[in-house]
């Protein structure tokens, strides 16, 4: 049988039950075997509310922390950037 992973994009400005739970629920329907964050350096329509990349990165991991075997962080577009703000 097939490993299935996913990736779940978003600035996670900020990153919230909503993301977390909602992952769960489909990686147990599903059968995921990762989900992965690719978390966005900017949010192109969201101007106020500006929390600092590294802030944001933080708030993921804190997120995650309970289950790291389903979740993991993939930082591509973060380093599209040349330095986490």
């Amino acid at each position: 049988m097939a490993k299935l992973y996913a990736l779940l994009g978003g600035t996670f400005n900020p990153i919230h039950y909503g993301h977390i739970i909602t992952s769960e629920i489909l990686a147990k329907k599903i059968n995921l075997k990762k989900i992965i964050l690719l978390p966005r350096y900017i949010n192109l329509y969201k101007t106020q509310y500006k929390i600092l990349t590294k802030h944001r990165i933080e708030m993921i991991k804190l997120a995650i922390k309970n289950n790291k075997l389903l979740f993991d962080i993939n930082y591509l577009e973060i380093k599209k950037k040349s330095h986490i703000q």
